[in-house]
């Protein structure tokens, strides 16, 4: 794409700075060389201005497009927003020694061929930086609403007004939209099993020791912030990013490996001043304190073994780690090769107001924060988003040479492929533009527009009319083996589409703080269906959660005590917790 810059050339008119031709040319010429220096500084600094003016529009460009990618061509969007930040990077050369985190010294030699690992110093963008930007525009943009209507957690809503003495009206402002961003990640990111046992295809060998559908990098944090479900790990990752955006430290706490091994994965830990937070995003909840009072501390749960006991609930299920357990963690660090990058710093440096950014990571300077809490023996990055790199460019490669492992992966979240109404939709919610405003439609009424009614979608594979006004049409020479296929893969497809739009509103109720609503769409819409969603664990949860603030304590508890949920564990902590406060 040509560069937007251009630069007006000032036309010189010496005479104007003389007092008159008679004066002759000594006169002239000195009259001259005294007004040419202001002359020359105010162009200089006029096309200085025009300069940084047109640096900021790549900036600004770039920006939008980036924020309108849902509804864009993605490859001709990559490309210009490429151009537009090279546009850019090339007008500022890096300046000064730059030297990636001696941390990528701590990275497992299988995964040293992680794509983004190869450019760490490259100052120029390339293409698969764009799907990066994409996820932090969005993270960006839910941490400036979410929690704004709904505020604390109720469970902790009381503790954390009683902290400024301890931590600080800064510390305990961090703490209370941690503890925000990590309720909205639990209620909007649906648990999944660390394994898989739904159909799939075989697929070849992977790469770097990894397997098919693996736990934590089986799919990418955008996915998993775009797809609103993912394993306990995936969880952590949408947290810790999000953390990240709102100017919060956060890590995955690991538990040293036997014999040098890769340390276990434990919980998040967030860090506020010199205490370290406790998160578990296995169990949806925050680690409870000393006698099941707010949120524990790792120094907290190292000295007092009774924080990690009461983890357990007897009869049902057991948490497998204790205080003795604890005494040494890691810390691992959420670093995508990306954040390490000079180009990335380079650029969070130059957004500012509306298009600021976190795209950069100082995983040194984190590193020695981390190293200072007791406790914390060793910090080193998490293996866990080099994985996620290697298995999503694995994936692509198998899809383009086996038909049937691209047609599994469009059956399970194609409609979330970008252009497709789903996918704008659940951008827009994302963003946190529910109402639609002028022209511009907003979640609310897109979601509302894919739920069509269900005699709509049977009587289409017959209904010639109703295929018409759905935009469907019979291609010349299909069979009628072939159409009816299609047909009923479009009703396929229009069905998870709609029951996704439902779940999906119904947490706009929850988010924009109508509670009333969000019961009756969770409760009706969703679990009332009467054909089976993969959101009912999460619609039940959340249905308790709405619940909870509408004063019906009694059957909040009956919900989260339903057997066999995939969070049913802290589901039970919950509970528990719900009767103390009755």
């Amino acid at each position: 794409m040509p560069s937007m810059m251009r630069t007006e050339t000032l036309q010189h008119r010496p005479w104007i700075c003389c007092s008159g031709w008679l004066l002759g040319c000594l006169t002239l010429l000195v009259g001259c060389e005294k007004h040419d220096d202001p002359v020359r500084d105010i162009q200089q600094r006029r096309q200085a201005q025009q300069r940084a003016a047109h640096e900021i529009d790549n900036l600004r460009e770039a920006h939008r497009l980036v924020s309108q990618l849902a509804e864009l061509n993605q490859e001709a969007a990559e490309q210009r927003i490429v151009s537009f930040l090279n546009t850019w990077s090339d007008s500022h050369p890096a300046t000064g020694n730059w030297s990636p985190t001696a941390l990528t010294a701590s990275i497992e030699p299988r995964l040293k061929d992680a794509p983004g690992l190869r450019a760490l110093d490259a100052s120029r963008f390339v293409p698969s930086d764009v799907e990066y930007l994409e996820l932090n525009y969005l993270l960006r943009q839910v941490t400036k609403w979410a929690g704004q209507a709904t505020g604390d957690d109720p469970l902790f809503a009381e503790w954390l007004s009683s902290l400024e003495e301890r931590l600080g009206s800064e510390g305990q402002f961090r703490l209370r939209q941690a503890s925000q961003l990590f309720d909205w990640t639990i209620r909007n990111i649906a648990l999944e099993p660390l394994e898989l046992d739904s159909p799939a295809p075989p697929i070849a060998r992977l790469p770097a020791g990894l397997t098919f559908r693996g736990p934590g990098y089986r799919q990418t944090t955008l996915e998993t912030l775009m797809r609103s479900s993912g394993d306990p790990w995936q969880r952590a990752r949408v947290f810790i990013q999000l953390c990240r955006q709102a100017g919060i430290d956060a890590c995955l706490l690991g538990l040293p490996g036997e014999n040098a091994s890769e340390p276990s994965e434990w919980l998040v830990g967030v860090r506020v001043g010199e205490e370290l937070f406790l998160f578990e995003p296995r169990l949806g909840i925050p680690v409870p304190g000393p006698d099941q009072v707010g949120i524990a501390t790792l120094g907290e749960a190292r000295e007092d073994a009774s924080i990690l006991r009461r983890l357990n609930v007897p009869g049902w299920f057991d948490y497998p780690i204790d205080a003795e357990m604890v005494q040494q963690t890691v810390a691992l660090l959420d670093a995508p090769p990306e954040s390490l990058s000079q180009r990335m710093a380079r650029l969070e440096a130059g957004l500012t107001g509306e298009t600021r950014m976190m795209l950069g990571y100082d995983a040194t300077a984190s590193s020695e924060a981390f190293k200072a809490i007791p406790g914390i023996t060793a910090v080193q990055l998490w293996s866990v988003p080099f994985e996620a790199q290697i298995y999503e460019a694995a994936l692509a490669e198998a899809a383009e040479n086996d038909l049937n492992i691209a047609a599994w992966q469009a059956s399970e979240w194609g409609m979330l492929t970008p252009g497709f109404p789903l996918a704008k939709a659940r951008w827009e919610h994302l963003v946190g533009d529910f109402d639609s405003e002028g022209q511009e439609e907003g979640a609310r009424i897109l979601y509302m527009q894919l739920r069509h009614p269900e005699f709509d979608i049977d009587d289409l594979e017959f209904n010639v009319d109703l295929q018409r006004s759905y935009g469907i049409r019979r291609q010349l020479g299909q069979s009628n083996e072939e159409f009816s296929f299609q047909i009923r893969r479009i009703q396929e497809v229009m069905r998870v589409a709609k029951r996704a739009a439902s779940y999906w509103l119904s947490l706009i109720h929850y988010d924009t703080g109508d509670y009333e609503n969000a019961r009756n769409w969770f409760d009706k819409r969703v679990l009332g269906d009467e054909q089976r969603s993969r959101w009912e664990a999460a619609a039940r949860y959340n249905l308790a959660r709405s619940l909870e603030h509408l004063g019906d304590l009694e059957r909040a508890e009956e919900l989260y005590k339903t057997i066999d949920a995939p969070q049913e564990h802290g589901n039970r902590i919950r509970a528990r917790l719900l009767s103390r406060q009755e």
